[in-house]
């Protein structure tokens, strides 16, 4: 997977698989700084629950979240920078 900045065409984050995904480079800075939120979930004996959690390059399961993330239409369009960067995604 490579996260490539939209504006210069530069790799930004790279990792297995051949997936390309083009981010902004305001979105990819708030990336790093741990300013991006998603909500999470998830089931404890018979309580769901759900939390807002911080997307981090370092977390082991960053791939999938981001590729969750971008699947998502509100996911698109933060990361393109046509909706704000606070969105919880």
């Amino acid at each position: 997977m490579k996260i490539i900045e939209i504006e210069t065409n530069k790799i930004l984050y790279e990792s297995k698989g051949e997936e390309e995904f083009f981010v902004s480079s305001s979105f990819f800075n708030a990336l790093k700084a741990g300013k991006i939120k998603y909500m999470a979930g998830g089931k404890m004996e018979d309580i769901r629950f759900s939390e807002i959690m911080t997307l981090d390059l370092k977390d082991k399961k960053f791939d999938s979240i981001f590729r969750n993330i971008v699947a998502s239409e509100i996911g698109k369009l933060v990361i393109k920078g046509e909706m704000p960067l606070d969105t919880i995604l």
